[in-house]
């Protein structure tokens, strides 16, 4: 009896595996998604500030000649 059950704990040991597997790339490939998101969007920022300040710069630069 105990030699017809390694079979299906092995299948059943397999299938954990694959489901495991499946999971854990699921989860990688979201947080790198989500880090992706995250630097799109702080370069976004960066961007809109530096403009910020360079139309500032050149309005001061007009206003004073």
């Amino acid at each position: 009896m105990q030699n017809m059950n390694q079979p299906s704990d092995s299948v059943a040991s397999t299938i954990l595996d694959v489901f495991y597997e499946t999971e854990t790339q699921e989860r990688k490939s979201k947080e790198k998604q989500a880090s992706k998101r995250r630097l799109q969007a702080r370069r976004a920022i960066e961007d809109y500030l530096e403009n910020k300040r360079l139309r500032e710069a050149t309005e001061d630069y007009y206003l004073s000649e």
